[in-house]
């Protein structure tokens, strides 16, 4: 009983610290996560994300990381949220902003004019093709996802934001035997719970 009151004060006040020193918060998150305590550190993680400047977007890289090998979309959706409204104007950023809150349903008119404007500026750039593509397939446009992507079906094996795209978009459309062979190809250890659920769904399964 005694440990657990000492353990617990010395959580209150690592938490503490971590609220006003961003420094301390990254490097606390870090050990501890060695250690396993892997909920821990994401709450330190995010005192460090919360606080601005160059710890708080290495603490950001940190959680768009864990969130990527916990395939948590949502927590993904949040950290690149946080890191666009940071950098608004780094495309990568944006394109991933502008997918996870597609894949979670959040923000749905900023990541409508985001996805318009990316891929404007970057016309041959296929994720911004895909990404654009599956903001058109969510919601409920996937006719048109599938006439924005059929001009580079040829390159879908080069590219898995496509592939998942455009397997969505002829799922979509009726054509479930061809987005079937596309999907099924995409690793599931690649793909957030959030994808692999919408896949099945798209497909029927």
């Amino acid at each position: 009983m005694r440990d657990k009151a000492q353990a617990d004060e010395f959580w209150r006040t690592l938490r503490s610290h971590a609220a006003t020193n961003g420094a301390h918060a990254l490097f606390a998150g870090d050990t501890i996560y060695t250690w396993g305590l892997v909920d821990e550190a994401e709450v330190l993680w995010w005192a460090a994300a919360d606080q601005g400047g160059p710890n708080a977007i290495q603490a950001l890289g940190t959680l768009a990381r864990h969130y990527q090998v916990s395939r948590n979309a949502e927590g993904q959706y949040r950290a690149f949220r946080q890191l666009h409204f940071a950098h608004p104007l780094d495309a990568d950023v944006s394109n991933n902003f502008v997918y996870f809150a597609a894949l979670t349903g959040h923000d749905g008119a900023i990541a409508e004019r985001l996805a318009t404007e990316d891929l404007e500026r970057n016309p041959q750039n296929l994720t911004y093709l895909a990404t654009r593509a599956f903001v058109m397939f969510v919601n409920g446009r996937a006719a048109d996802a599938l006439a924005l992507l059929q001009p580079k079906a040829a390159e879908v094996e080069k590219s898995p934001a496509l592939a998942f795209a455009y397997g969505l978009a002829l799922a979509g459309t009726g054509n479930k035997t061809e987005a079937r062979a596309l999907l099924e190809k995409i690793p599931q250890s690649a793909l957030a719970t959030r994808e692999a659920d919408l896949i099945k769904s798209a497909l029927g399964d």
